[in-house]
């Protein structure tokens, strides 16, 4: 049987080992010459496999072998898309150490950033902020909201200060509205000042930012 066959979803059997974190089946695949750049199901690699379930080192056998990073799925999520959402900082530091692109947005337009203040990885936020060229205030493409507008829409408090420290917008859609429209009044207390009544409408819902102030 060849090693590349791929099933009825276009898997191949490297993908399913580089999905599982199965580093020596991966290795042995290798060693057969399989396609490590192979696309199975969503137009998933084993690199993107691997990058979103964290398993480094599955993900270091194949950079080692020259599996890309910039490949992408059916939604344009490039490998530091998938770790950035799910946390996996090491893995994060790898892609960047071989050339990843940070700025990336995919399909409908999130950036890594939006997806780990989304997710509330801290970590990630940190990594992320850290480099020179990161875009904080970058919006996405759908509903042009920001990183910091994630993180208030779901309570991420530390993640939140760390953004307010990169300048990040206070008033995209506006992240006030995201915290109370949740439950989050703490946040609206914690980090958004009363401003003058003629300022109090934010780009969507003043009405919230109106009352949080009072």
């Amino acid at each position: 049987m060849h090693p590349d066959s791929q099933e009825l979803y276009g898997n191949t059997p490297l993908l399913w080992a580089a999905e599982k974190g199965h580093g020596r089946v991966v290795r042995l695949l290798q060693k057969k010459g399989v396609d490590v750049d192979a696309k199975g199901e969503w137009e998933k690699t084993q690199l993107l496999k691997a990058a979103e379930k964290g398993h480094e080192a599955v993900f270091r056998l194949l950079l080692e072998n020259g599996a890309s990073v910039y490949t992408e799925d059916y939604m344009c999520d490039t490998p530091l898309h998938l770790a950035a959402t799910n946390g996996h900082k090491t893995v994060m530091q790898l892609l960047l150490k071989n050339g990843a692109a940070i700025n990336v947005k995919n399909r409908i337009g999130d950036t890594l950033l939006s997806g780990a203040a989304e997710s509330g990885h801290k970590e990630v936020v940190g990594l992320l902020l850290a480099q020179a060229d990161i875009s904080a205030d970058s919006k996405d493409l759908h509903n042009e909201r920001t990183p910091l507008s994630y993180a208030a829409d779901n309570g991420h408090e530390r993640v939140i200060r760390m953004l307010l420290g990169q300048d990040g917008d206070k008033d995209a859609r506006t992240a006030l509205d995201e915290a109370v429209e949740n439950g989050h009044e703490a946040l609206g207390g914690s980090y958004w000042k009363p401003k003058p009544i003629s300022q109090r409408w934010g780009s969507v819902g003043g009405a919230v930012l109106f009352l949080a102030d009072l």
